[in-house]
């Protein structure tokens, strides 16, 4: 009995930290827009500066208040990287140059799809930076290879009872996500043979977009955000966290809606736990990079297509 008030103190920190956590996270994330535009008939894009102001709030709060001090880290990095998409981003790509090398009418679709690339590339190393700056090194924020063969704790939902290491259980996990993948392309976009064939030779630009594209989003979304989650939340909250942002976050991409949000809320937690229990980095970025071939090769499928090849 004698340490229950500081256990009802440890407890009561501990709620404060995640409430903050979260308010942060859904403050951040695509939440306030979609429910505006849903609910409202308003512009999804119009609330983002009521979010980008809420974390900024945040923050200051955790510079004063020693209760929610440990998330300054994960608000500093959501911070950036909102930044990174609602300021860098825009100031970059509607200027003139940016425009005249990348811009639609720079007359080259290689050119005019590989900008967002760097675009996203050019925003995930703003995290970057509030890592190195605050001292952390690669492994810090799993920007290392990891250990393949690390185990994968048991996910009763699953129908996995025991520990399989990550060499089985990410091989597995990869086949089904891309043959779900694959048929759920086949069934929105329905090529014909002739139409794959003469996308042949823009399978080495759709390599090269997913290999970009799984290392920008892993990075952004997962590593820089887990390394300072991790301290403050733990490893389920942590987790739980990334998988909701990423998920809200393609609440309007294909497919859309709720189905979106569970099929991306389910990549998003395994690519997220795979970084946890490998403690790396190269899991994530093989399974993101396997499903996203098959978006960049069908949508190399759909430039021959509407070029007529």
């Amino acid at each position: 009995m004698a340490h229950q008030p500081e256990e009802t103190s440890s407890a009561a920190s501990r709620t404060i930290i995640l409430t903050a956590a979260w308010v942060g996270t859904l403050a951040a994330s695509w939440l306030p827009g979609i429910i505006w535009q849903e609910l409202f008939g308003g512009d999804a894009t119009s609330v983002l500066w009521v979010r980008v102001g809420s974390v900024m709030v945040l923050l200051v709060l955790s510079l004063v208040w020693k209760a929610i001090a440990p998330l300054t880290g994960y608000l500093l990095v959501l911070l950036a990287l909102m930044m990174g998409e609602f300021v860098l981003r825009p100031l970059i790509e509607f200027s003139r140059l940016w425009q005249q090398f990348f811009g639609a009418g720079c007359g080259s679709w290689f050119m005019s799809s590989l900008g967002p690339q760097l675009l996203r590339l050019l925003m995930a190393l703003l995290p970057w930076v509030v890592l190195v700056s605050i001292g952390l090194k690669r492994s810090d924020y799993f920007l290392v290879r990891g250990r393949l063969d690390a185990p994968a704790e048991p996910v009763r939902w699953l129908g996995m009872r025991e520990p399989l290491s990550w060499t089985r259980f990410g091989t597995q996990s990869l086949v089904i996500l891309a043959a779900l993948f694959l048929v759920l392309s086949l069934l929105t976009n329905r090529p014909s043979t002739a139409d794959l064939v003469r996308a042949l030779p823009l399978l080495p630009v759709a390599l090269l977009f997913a290999a970009m594209n799984s290392f920008n989003e892993n990075f952004a979304y997962r590593a820089s955000l887990l390394s300072q989650l991790l301290p403050a939340v733990g490893k389920q909250q942590g987790l739980l966290l990334t998988v909701v942002l990423f998920a809200l976050g393609h609440f309007y991409g294909m497919p859309p809606g709720v189905l979106g949000l569970l099929l991306f809320g389910l990549l998003g937690w395994l690519l997220a736990k795979s970084m946890l229990e490998t403690k790396g980095f190269l899991w994530a970025w093989l399974i993101q990079f396997a499903l996203d071939v098959l978006v960049f090769t069908f949508w190399a499928v759909g430039v021959v297509t509407t070029s007529g090849g």
